[in-house]
């Protein structure tokens, strides 16, 4: 298991009753969806992907701009797009209630 596998497989659990459950806020959140079977794999793909890309973007983005704008300008930002994006991701996903348990 790659880096990559190891922090999207944070966001994911799955119930009692075998479905694949995502947490798009992970622990801190306390909404889950359960993931149509047909679309485990694409959906995993797909959050794999964004870490891939948003973690060395965050990175990146902390060694270029100073403490401030970070906070104040980029972080905003980041976390209205991610919030828009996880709803239409999740927008055809039964959610459930609960909290992402750290075993």
């Amino acid at each position: 298991m790659g880096y990559f596998d190891g922090v999207t497989a944070a966001y994911f659990k799955t119930d009692k009753k075998g479905n694949k459950v995502f947490y798009p806020r992970g622990i801190l959140g306390n909404k889950g969806y359960i993931i149509p079977k047909a679309r485990e794999q694409q959906f995993q793909s797909t959050i794999k992907k964004f870490m891939q890309v948003s973690l060395p973007l965050a990175i990146s983005t902390n060694l270029v701009f100073k403490w401030y704008i970070v906070i104040f300008i980029v972080l905003p930002v980041y976390l209205a797009v991610y919030t828009i994006w996880m709803q239409q991701l999740t927008k055809d996903f039964k959610n459930i209630n609960g909290k992402l348990n750290c075993l």
